[in-house]
C-alpha cells in the first residue's frame, strides 16, 4: 500500500497541562506509522486565520457540526492572546493509510460518534479531550477541548500540510514567546532520546519527555534528527 503523510497538531492546552508526552506515548506504542518530523510552532493570527478556514471548508458526515467547532477552536486557542503567541506542536506521520490511523488513535470528538478504536482502548482524547453540552440545550457546547487535531482524508492533510509548510518556513525552530523579570537567570539545555529508545512501538520517547515536562522547564523547540557519523564524530 502507498505510504502518505499526516499530522498530529498538539494543542497548546495539551503543551501547557504537560501532557505532550502522554499523547506521544499513545501515538508511538499503537501505531505502525514512522514519526518522520516534529516541530514546535507558534502561530500567527493570519496562518490560524488560514487554518481555521481550511477546516470550515471541510465536511463531516458523521457531525456536520463538527468542522465548525473545530474551526472555532482554532481561531480561539490557537491565534495569539495579549500579545502573546502559543506554542503548539507539529508531528509528522508517514505509513500506509495514515490518516485513518491517526484519526483512529486520536479518537471521536463526540461520544455517538466513537468507532472500535474507541471501544477496544483508550483513545487520546478519551484521556486528555472535553466535551461539555448544556444539558437544557444539547446542541449548544459550552466547554471543548480537543488535545489534538488531525484531519480526516489525505485531501484535507495535503492542503493543511501545506499550509504547514509555507508558515514554517521563515519561523524560528526555539519558541521565545516568554519574556522574563530576570532574563539573566534563565538556561538552555538540549536532551537527546537516543536511537534505541526509537527501535519498535514503545511509549518510551514519551514518557522521557513527559518526565521533563514535569519539571516545570518549558520545551522550547523540538526536531527528529538521524544523525550522521560525522555529526557524531
Amino acid at each position: 500500500m502507498e505510504h502518505t503523510l499526516s499530522y498530529v497538531l498538539v494543542t497548546p492546552y495539551t503543551i501547557a497541562k504537560s501532557r505532550t508526552g502522554g499523547v506521544i506515548a499513545r501515538l508511538l506504542s499503537r501505531l505502525d506509522l514512522e514519526l518522520v518530523g516534529a516541530q514546535m510552532i507558534a502561530p500567527d493570527e493570519v496562518f490560524v486565520k488560514a487554518y481555521a478556514d481550511l477546516i470550515r471548508s471541510q465536511t463531516s458526515p458523521t457531525k456536520p457540526g463538527a468542522t465548525a467547532l473545530l474551526a472555532d477552536y482554532v481561531q480561539a486557542n490557537l491565534a495569539p492572546s495579549g500579545g502573546r503567541r502559543h506554542r503548539s506542536l507539529l508531528l509528522l506521520f508517514r505509513g500506509a493509510d495514515a490518516c485513518r490511523k491517526l484519526s483512529d488513535i486520536a479518537g471521536a470528538l463526540y461520544a455517538e460518534n466513537r468507532g472500535v478504536e474507541s471501544i477496544t482502548g483508550e483513545t487520546i482524547r478519551d484521556t486528555y479531550a472535553d466535551l461539555i453540552v448544556d444539558h437544557e440545550n444539547p446542541s449548544r457546547v459550552s466547554y471543548f477541548e480537543p488535545a489534538v487535531l488531525t484531519p480526516h482524508t489525505q485531501k484535507d492533510a495535503d492542503a493543511e500540510l501545506t499550509l504547514f509548510a509555507r508558515f514554517s518556513a521563515d519561523q524560528p525552530n526555539i519558541i521565545e514567546n516568554v519574556v522574563y523579570k530576570d532574563p539573566t537567570k534563565i538556561e538552555r539545555t538540549l536532551v537527546i532520546i537516543k536511537p534505541d529508545n526509537w527501535k519498535f512501538a514503545s511509549s518510551k520517547p514519551g514518557t522521557i519527555i513527559d518526565m521533563f515536562s514535569r519539571t516545570g522547564l518549558r520545551i522550547v523547540g523540538v526536531k527528529v534528527h538521524r544523525i550522521s557519523i560525522a555529526e557524531a564524530l
